[in-house]
């Protein structure tokens, strides 16, 4: 009969799993504000009703600097790669070195995304598309271009190639330095010992063969290229102190030089491809009579004749300014006899001379906070004028808010329970009359105080705490 053989020797458990509870409750306690304040943000937008629209601005905020950062991690790895193979290196011979490359390639896509696109610019392309055909019915006296091309698509194509600038130089050196460590590596014979290396054995071997090298190259000459095209729609904004956009040395001197300028850099991105580097004189060239000839130009040419020769200029300057202000097809001249003695009849116009405004909101802004601040913490950072119906009367009233300020608290608003229990939300608000004052010279208060007093039965304040203001940003 066979026994079975048991092996009573204690088997040893894995400690990995314990390493990741640690690992979750540090990540938990060090995330656990910034947790707490989405959860508030959840909470507030769900209590307005726009919870969705909350979810729409985390994805518009989140998305395009995702893709960007997933775009710059595949092409950043691929040119890790191919590092790689030009020095004869097999990636899968060095799993531990394939992980951490990857994660070092990641987090710099990432702050490639952060540091290139903006989140805003690629939402208002993209809602910039629906506009209606009546958005694009004026359009730009030099490039014939509409308003909607400077407000939503221009930003964006600067965007796009901010990051394809970006992501073609770091791709060169990222290359450069890849190859060449394990080029150095095996020539050294893995670092083994001490070793001297010579600033001369940095060059990477072989680096003008290099097709990806060439090809980055090629990228970030076309870039500054297309660059240069996208420059010239700056040029509308460009302020000459007496107008604002194209004058006469940019129309007839630079704009004609920034096209020399891209066919200097087309050139150049061509005959990189085949390793001419030399062509690259051409651009030096180029950007130094672009640099020197306008301001020559204006100098010799243009400041003796100004007037003159920027007037067509400044009447399309004119005329931008009058169709800005809807003054060109909407406005007509109507002759009217001048009135030298003017008479109101206060009778027949008591309404208007109820209402008219005898308080600067200057001056009621700093006579309130004098007098109705109550405490240091509270302030009052804007002055509204409206109108409400008291005793059955429409009255011109000057209102605003008591907030709370935490920067006065001084070291008192680091304390938790200070910020989140304690010194929570502002209280109240002054509601005066605009056009009456008191012999002390102070405003005839309808609201004041903390809590409220009201003087005029028909106004009611329900609910005078204030979480959300001008000032008061955090609950």
């Amino acid at each position: 009969m066979h026994i079975p053989e048991f092996d009573e020797r204690p088997k040893r458990t894995s400690g990995g799993g314990r390493l990741w509870i640690v690992g979750a409750l540090l990540a938990l306690l060090i995330f656990a504000r910034s947790i707490a304040s989405y959860v508030v943000e959840v909470e507030w937008w769900r209590e307005v009703g726009q919870l969705q629209t909350w979810f729409s601005l985390i994805l518009y905020g989140v998305a395009p600097v995702a893709i960007a950062a997933l775009f710059s991690f595949a092409v950043l790895w691929l040119t890790h790669a191919r590092a790689l193979r030009f020095a004869d290196v097999r990636l899968r011979d060095y799993p531990w070195y394939l992980k951490l490359a990857s994660l070092a390639l990641l987090v710099l896509g990432v702050v490639l995304a952060l540091g290139t696109v903006d989140t805003w610019t690629v939402v208002r392309y993209f809602g910039g598309r629906a506009l209606p055909v009546e958005a694009a019915s004026w359009r730009d006296p030099v490039f014939g271009r509409p308003l909607g091309f400077y407000f939503f698509q221009l930003p964006f194509y600067q965007l796009l190639l901010r990051l394809v600038l970006a992501l073609s130089l770091v791709s060169a050196i990222l290359f450069w330095v890849a190859a060449r460590f394990w080029q150095l590596r095996r020539q050294f014979g893995g670092f083994r010992g001490p070793v001297e290396i010579d600033f001369r054995d940095l060059g990477l071997a072989g680096a003008l063969e290099s097709k990806l090298l060439r090809g980055a190259l090629a990228v970030f000459l076309l870039g500054l290229a297309v660059s240069n095209y996208l420059d010239r729609y700056d040029r509308l904004a460009t302020d000459h102190g007496f107008m604002v956009g194209v004058d006469y040395v940019a129309e007839t001197i630079t704009l004609p030089l920034l096209w020399v300028t891209m066919a200097s850099y087309a050139i150049a991105a061509v005959a990189a491809l085949f390793g001419k580097l030399r062509v690259l004189l051409l651009v030096v060239a180029v950007l130094a009579v672009k640099a020197i000839v306008p301001s020559v130009v204006n100098r010799v040419y243009v400041r003796p004749n100004e007037i003159s020769i920027q007037r067509p200029y400044i009447e399309r300057h004119i005329a931008a300014t009058r169709a800005a202000y809807g003054l060109t097809a909407r406005t007509r001249e109507i002759e009217f006899p001048a009135v030298l003695e003017g008479k109101i009849d206060p009778a027949a116009h008591t309404p208007l001379l109820e209402n008219v405004r005898l308080w600067d909101w200057r001056a009621f802004h700093d006579t309130v906070t004098q007098i109705q601040a109550l405490r240091p913490y509270y302030v009052f950072a804007d002055t509204d004028v409206d109108r409400y119906v008291i005793d059955g009367r429409l009255r011109q009233v000057m209102l605003t808010p008591r907030e709370l300020d935490v920067r006065q608290l001084g070291d008192a608003r680091t304390r938790w329970i200070n910020s989140h229990f304690i010194y929570t939300h502002g209280y109240g608000l002054v509601m005066a009359e605009a056009n009456r004052i008191t012999a002390e010279g102070l405003p005839v208060t309808l609201i004041q105080d903390a809590p409220p007093k009201i003087r005029s039965e028909e106004r009611k304040l329900t609910r005078p705490e204030l979480y959300y203001g001008e000032v008061t940003h955090e609950p």
